[in-house]
């Protein structure tokens, strides 16, 4: 597993309700809904077992169990036409997005626990040599299924530097998910690439 791109996440539990509301926002803006749902706290870019070994050891003191449970504030979108850039997705201007590139999220309300988390990581990783990407504002959310380039069916695609707060209003979200685990992983999510710090 060596060199992987990898991420720190909350991987959340995935009751039937979220899934349907996941599918229902997917089915809405025509994207292909995620198979799995987690909060990116921080990219890792690409690490070998030793980068990733430590800087594990140096978070688990600061994994509790006020980070069990997120609070979801609503659903939001962007679409990307091509050679364009990323804009927020409205309610009103629904018809806008297609067939461009697009990604739906839920926005999950900041708390301190995920701010304490964050900051950890980053402190961590500056003293790696692998500083945060201070362009890529860190709005927690869950992506709930995207749509690549041209129209093509992409799970995977997703757009980075934008803000992913709640700009659809009505649309279904959930008020709360819960945790299954805190993990390093792989951006694929390959079995043998999850490290799991913390698991409920």
């Amino acid at each position: 597993m060596d060199e992987l791109k990898t991420y720190l996440g909350i991987a959340l539990q995935q009751p039937d309700e979220l899934v349907r509301a996941r599918a229902r926002v997917c089915e809405e803006l025509g994207l292909v809904a995620r198979s799995e749902a987690h909060v990116t706290i921080v990219y890792l870019g690409r690490m070998g077992e030793e980068q990733r070994a430590e800087l594990c050891a140096g978070l688990l003191p600061t994994l509790d169990d006020s980070l069990v449970s997120l609070q979801l504030a609503g659903a939001g979108a962007a679409y990307e036409p091509a050679g364009g850039v990323a804009t927020p997705l409205q309610v009103e201007r629904l018809n806008e997005a297609s067939p461009h590139a697009c990604v739906a999220w839920w926005s999950v309300t900041p708390t301190p626990a995920l701010a304490a988390l964050r900051n950890a990581a980053s402190d961590l990783l500056d003293k790696m040599g692998r500083p945060v990407n201070a362009a890529q504002p860190f709005c927690p959310h869950v992506t709930l299924g995207s749509r690549g380039r041209e129209g093509v069916a992409d799970e995977d695609f997703d757009l980075h530097l934008i803000e992913k707060t709640a700009t659809l209003v009505g649309f279904p979200c959930v008020d709360e998910a819960r945790a299954a685990r805190i993990h390093v992983a792989a951006s694929q999510l390959l079995p043998a690439s999850v490290v799991c710090l913390r698991a409920w």
